[in-house]
């Protein structure tokens, strides 16, 4: 079990550090007043994608250190409606451009 965490965790690095520059370059691109409009939308769209494939990832390293009993969860109260507040932010984009 734990050479399957850890073959999991190097994987999951491995795919994770292409994207960081994937990721800057497309934000950097996405605010080029050169571009069309199209153009830029098309770049917004890489942007979400990779920054969705990171947290994917992210979510299978929290999962590998869960299972190796590496996470800790500390409780603290949150405020409901900033913690919903920033989550419709999150998906607002994406569902504006499917309407």
């Amino acid at each position: 079990m734990r050479s399957k965490d850890a073959f999991v965790a190097t994987l999951s690095h491995e795919l994770r550090t292409p994207l960081t520059p994937a990721l800057i370059t497309a934000s950097s691109m996405e605010q080029d007043e050169g571009l069309t409009e199209e153009s830029r939308q098309q770049i917004r769209v890489i942007r979400r994608s990779v920054e969705l494939e990171a947290r994917l990832i992210d979510d299978l390293l929290d999962l590998t250190r869960i299972t190796r009993g590496d996470l800790s969860v500390k409780l603290e109260l949150v405020n409901l409606h900033e913690l919903l507040a920033r989550a419709i932010q999150v998906v607002d984009e994406d569902l504006s451009t499917r309407r």
